[in-house]
């Protein structure tokens, strides 16, 4: 019936069943996509609750190895994958899988614990935990080298690390997957499922051959300084014997255009040399080396001109592994190394992205997928694949999940970088948050913001009198913390700026430059809105929407997260615009004023006063005028914030008190209820083409209505659904 009146939305088990259907084709067709779908249909459930043992018509009989983004992510979908009882294995951290590593055996640790059998490992008088930390983040060095490396030269003269060495148990989780599954495809050994995060990535055996699933996008960017690069690749030239032994000299020849003389000459000896690796040990043992720097001399060497002032750089590396299953044959360990240089030789951004190219299948699940960002994450042809079309996904959030989003305002808000703090704007913040805690109550509790101002925002929470529960945008991902809660709030967003958009633009070979504008003076500036000019500045707004909107979007995402429970429905307002098209439903003027001091002194007068008051009483209290008094009664009442009663008083005078008075301000955050699930009978179902604008906002227009579809956008204020749609709604329900 509802199909029949214009209405068309796919039941959550139909869209459960779509994303079932979609899933099993790609890995099915060894094929590599991101599957775009809504956050709460359920995709990392349907990863974590397949027996996958029982479908190799559809993984070939090759493991399905499913990467998420946080542990925190994981761990739910180990819980997942228990609960339905099939076989998987879980791959954990250093510092979860090993004790050595994860400090436990360090002097202080040692010292502070009550195990007297604990016993202390360093290196050289360091503690066994900084060594391994520094081997791996200062120097790249895989962890299993690392390890290798404490058992070998520790103080103590362990053979065996206390941890079990050998048999630590962050070394034999790799027993099946050093060199990956045997290949056979009746292997009982092999394990169909296996659950890690996204840097496990990194481990060749996960790859080849396997069905690999990357649960949101991830993010292959390592933070290398120039600095840092620079005295790496210095130590390095010295360490081969190349033709120049600094990075000065082998940028500039890098740039060198000439081709018969003797700069030429020696730019074309030092591309010869940098193809040679130095020693193993030297990563270890030499200061400045790391595991990467011969890729990123290669990289640097070869980069080319590329738009907005860039250069890049690009190239296959296979780093050196000193672990016993290390393979030397084809492209077993290869990853892809991309610098990005500025017209300084400024390093701007380094990536390392696995070699996905051999896996079975490579499937992304994202609720907002940002092509090009998924493209230099994963490999460069991967598209998307649609569970629901826009219409669909915005009529099941707000009618099957039962969230309404509602945006207040219309600023962008960003919060992060050195300026957050800056541009909090606390005092309308603290306007809007009081006004939410009044109008909800104790259902209003949770917020998730940037971590830069998370704890100003845990702050102004507790002064309005709530014991808040925050998030950051960066671990919302896959998060099911604020699931039950009735109402949300997402203050602000984070924001890139423009290099961060540039520097991914010039890695993709793509084209486009920021909009600018000319001001009365002549002077050129962004323009507003933060668009894109050129050939590709569709991709460059997808690049800025993969941070912005799609995190706000992710954010509103952790609330009503059970479409299958029609009783647990949310409201999250966004104080942001920043939101992908079709996930806002009504949009709100949020703070309208905030008191004067004149009229905050006025307000705090009338709500201690135990009754109402004259307006000689209220001068006599905050020492103004009855003129002063006057106008701000105009403003608060007409906000039907205060009430004055004519001519009630003594002699006739008005009398004045407080009929619900905020704190700070007028706030409108609309009066529409949430959202009922579509299961219940008695609601009106319309379809919502376009946000609705509430409070302030010209709402005028003709009254005229299809009689399968009500146009509620010019509907006049206050007029309902023709009768035929109210009527015809009512046998909707099911």
């Amino acid at each position: 019936m509802a199909r029949k009146r214009g209405l068309d939305w796919p039941s959550t088990d139909a869209a459960r069943d779509r994303l079932r259907d979609t899933i099993q084709e790609v890995i099915r067709h060894e094929d590599d996509r991101v599957i775009d779908a809504p956050t709460s249909i359920g995709k990392s459930y349907k990863i974590s609750s397949t027996r996958w043992d029982a479908r190799d018509d559809i993984t070939g009989g090759r493991p399905v190895v499913h990467l998420l983004e946080t542990c925190d992510a994981r761990d739910e979908a180990i819980e997942v994958a228990d609960e339905e009882g099939g076989q998987f294995h879980v791959l954990r951290g250093r510092h979860e899988a090993c004790p050595v590593c994860a400090g436990d055996h360090d002097p202080r640790q040692v010292r502070e614990c009550d195990d007297e059998d604990r016993q202390i490992v360093t290196v050289d008088d360091e503690p066994a935990s900084q060594v391994i930390d520094r081997l791996c983040e200062h120097k790249g060095l895989p962890f299993s080298t690392a390890h290798q490396y404490v058992q070998k030269h520790n103080d103590q003269d362990f053979a065996q690390l206390p941890c079990g060495g050998d048999s630590c148990k962050a070394i034999t989780q790799w027993e099946r997957y050093h060199e990956g599954p045997s290949g056979d495809l009746d292997d009982e050994d092999d394990w169909p499922l296996v659950i890690a995060t996204h840097n496990f990535s990194f481990a060749p055996g996960l790859r080849h051959g396997n069905n690999i699933i990357i649960d949101e996008q991830p993010d292959f960017r390592m933070e290398l300084s120039t600095e840092r690069v620079r005295t790496a690749v210095t130590a390095y030239l010295q360490e081969i014997d190349a033709p120049v032994s600094t990075w000065e000299a082998l940028v500039s020849l890098s740039q060198h255009e000439d081709y018969v003389d003797d700069a030429a000459t020696e730019r074309d000896a030092l591309d010869y040399t940098l193809d040679r690796d130095p020693d193993r040990e030297w990563f270890i043992e030499h200061e400045d080396a790391h595991v990467l720097v011969p890729a990123l001399a290669r990289a640097i060497f070869r980069s080319e001109d590329r738009g907005n002032g860039r250069r890049v750089g690009k190239t296959a590396n296979e780093p050196p592994r000193l672990d016993a299953a290390a393979r030397e044959d084809g492209d077993w360990n290869r990853e892809w190394v991309t610098v990005v240089l500025d017209e300084s030789n400024d390093v701007r951004q380094v990536r390392i992205t696995p070699d996905f190219s051999s896996a079975r299948s490579v499937l992304g699940l994202d609720a907002h997928p940002a092509v090009p960002v998924w493209q230099a994450n994963t490999v460069p042809w991967i598209d998307t694949a649609e569970v629901l079309d826009a219409e669909e996904r915005r009529l099941w959030r707000r009618y099957e999940r039962g969230l309404r989003v509602v945006k207040v305002g219309d600023a962008t808000r960003p919060l992060s970088g050195e300026k957050a703090q800056e541009w909090l704007d606390e005092d309308h913040l603290c306007a809007l948050i009081e006004h939410l805690r009044a109008e909800y109550g104790a259902d209003f509790g949770t917020a998730i913001t940037t971590a830069q101002v998370e704890e100003d925002l845990q702050r102004l929470m507790r002064e309005a009198g709530i014991s808040p529960e925050t998030m950051h945008y960066g671990e919302e991902k896959s998060r099911n913390d604020f699931a039950g809660e009735a109402v949300g709030f997402v203050n602000g967003c984070m924001d890139p700026v423009d290099d961060y958009v540039l520097d991914l633009l010039a890695e993709l070979d793509l084209m486009a430059e920021p909009e600018t504008a000319v001001d009365d003076d002549g002077d050129e500036y962004r323009a507003r809105g933060r668009g894109f000019e050129g050939s590709d500045a569709d991709k460059a707004a997808a690049i800025l929407a993969s941070v912005r909107e799609n995190h706000v979007a992710q954010a509103g995402g952790r609330y009503a997260r059970s479409p299958d429970n029609p009783d647990a429905t949310a409201t999250v307002y966004l104080w942001t615009d920043a939101a992908p098209t079709g996930f806002v439903d009504v949009e709100v003027p949020g703070v309208e004023w905030l008191y004067t001091d004149l009229q905050e002194a006025v307000v705090d007068e009338l709500r201690d006063a135990p009754g109402s008051l004259t307006a000689r009483e209220i001068v006599d209290a905050v020492d103004c005028s009855k003129e002063h008094i006057r106008q701000a009664f105009d403003a608060l009442r007409e906000g039907d914030l205060a009430d004055a009663l004519e001519g009630t008083g003594e002699h006739g005078a008005t009398l004045y008190s407080d009929d619900g008075l905020p704190t700070r301000g007028i706030v409108d955050i609309g009066d529409e209820s949430p959202t009922d699930a579509y299961e219940v009978s008695n609601r009106w179902a319309l379809a919502i083409r376009e946000p609705e604008r509430c409070g302030g906002i010209d709402s005028s227009g003709s009254d005229t209505a299809s009689r399968s579809e009500w146009d509620w956008r010019t509907a006049a204020t206050g007029v309902s659904p023709p009768i035929d749609v109210r009527e015809r709604s009512r046998t909707m329900g099911d």
